[in-house]
Order: C-alpha cells, then sequence, then structure tokens
C-alpha cells in the first residue's frame, strides 16, 4: 500500500506525483491531495477515469470560502 500526499498544481497532482503514479497500481494508493478551494471530486474522477481507481482519496483543502466571478 502507497500513501501519496500532494499540492494539487494546474488543476492536477504535482508533475513529480503523477510520475510516480505511472509506476505503482492505483488500486494500492491512498491519495491526499492539498489544495486552495477547488473542485477536488471532478478533478479526481477525471484523474481515475484515465488511470484507474483509487484505494481510497482525501482532501485537504485551505479555503472553502473560494471567490466565484
Amino acid at each position: 500500500m502507497y500513501i501519496v500526499v500532494s499540492p494539487l498544481w494546474a488543476g492536477k497532482p504535482a508533475n513529480a506525483t503523477v510520475e510516480f503514479l505511472k509506476f505503482v497500481p492505483p488500486g494500492k494508493v491512498t491519495l491526499v491531495l492539498t489544495c486552495i478551494g477547488n473542485d477536488m471530486d471532478k478533478i479526481v474522477n477525471d484523474y481515475e477515469s484515465k488511470n484507474g481507481k483509487f484505494k481510497s482519496h482525501y482532501v485537504i483543502i485551505k479555503n472553502l470560502k473560494t471567490k466565484k466571478r
């Protein structure tokens, strides 16, 4: 089992994290993402639809009050 913690960069996990995840089966990964306040369910679902389901995933959100423009 792998526990991977990564910041969210440009709508996806950091580049080093993406590269690491290419070498491990997603079903053995617990992914923890940190972000300022994005729609994390959409981001994780998009990633999983292309690469496979994670064992589990969690999000640490810095700010729940994001501005909508």
